[in-house]
């Protein structure tokens, strides 16, 4: 049995071989374990959660499965500072492959016309149709604040002090430097797309607090004390998902990384949403607006 599975890429985690209708357990390259006859097996049936998996789902749970394995490997790294930098390298260029051409993903200042800054922010994504980062050298650089859509900060542990820091950030960034009233289009009426402000999430590896992070409860902590941020996710897991109104909503980890994918997915599907009518609103504006000139002429 266990030569079939390894032809598999898989594993018999049995130590005993079952003949007849008795069952074996098996594991799959993506992880997943189910209980098969020997029968079964042989004939050439596999795991049956794959099966029901398309081929772009199961490369989706392969993608994140490699960049949480390459992020845990570098526990053992001493200098924080290099683990900090090859962490948000790794989740950048997991990000990448899910992002339209129109969007970029770099690290860096938020920027506004009046000089407003942003802290250093770990992971910012922007549309480069609207407005040019400015500075950017190896995708470190500033951004202007209309073009920002979201921006991720990158954990190594994650718990409460450093969901209340993210949502700090998220508070300021929202409320000051991306703030309608001093962007570039606040001459141009009140369009809620262009009004829009970026989507802000935090990620993490490992827990500090155990499982606490992962129990519905935690919900009645995070809506007075999570402001400002749009979703959580600690890899492997769970993550959490603000519905603002109806508050917090869990979803906890399987074999498949469900949770991590549904933080990505859902933060690309909210910007690019209001990312697209912002440009296209742009785009068909009548005025000849000098948004460029507002950053670069006195």
């Amino acid at each position: 049995m266990q030569e079939i599975a390894q032809k598999q890429e898989g594993e018999c985690l049995s130590t005993e071989y079952k003949a007849g209708k008795k069952t074996m357990e098996f594991r799959c390259k993506e992880t997943h374990k189910w209980r098969a006859t020997a029968k079964s097996i042989r004939s050439g049936n596999w795991c049956p959660l794959c099966g029901k998996r398309t081929i772009i789902q199961q490369e989706a749970s392969a993608l994140v499965s490699n960049f949480h394995r390459q992020a845990i490997a570098l526990k053992g790294l001493h200098h924080k500072g290099i683990k900090g930098t090859l962490r948000e390298l790794i989740i950048s260029n997991f990000i990448k492959p899910f992002l339209t051409s129109q969007f970029s993903v770099g690290k860096g200042i938020i920027i506004n016309k009046n000089n407003n800054q942003s802290n250093e922010t770990d992971l910012i994504i922007y549309d480069n149709r609207i407005l040019p980062p400015f500075f950017e050298e190896q995708k470190i650089g500033v951004y202007p604040a209309e073009s920002v859509v979201a921006t991720i900060e990158i954990k190594s542990e994650l718990g409460k002090d450093e969901i209340l820091k993210a949502g700090e950030a998220a508070r300021e960034l929202r409320g000051f430097v991306c703030n309608p009233e001093m962007s570039v289009f606040n001459n141009i009426g009140k369009y809620k797309s262009l009004n829009a402000l970026p989507f802000c999430g935090v990620i993490g590896f490992y827990s500090k607090s155990g499982n606490t992070l992962c129990k519905k409860g935690f919900n009645d902590w995070l809506k007075p004390n999570a402001t400002g941020l749009s979703e959580i996710c600690l890899v492997g897991k769970c993550s959490w998902l603000n519905k603002t109104k109806g508050g917090w909503s869990l979803e906890l980890a399987d074999e498949n990384y469900e949770e991590t994918k549904r933080f990505i997915a859902v933060l690309i599907d909210n910007f690019r949403k209001y990312a697209e009518e912002k440009f296209r609103i742009i785009s068909t504006l009548e005025a000849d607006q000098p948004w460029l000139s507002y950053y670069i002429r006195r």
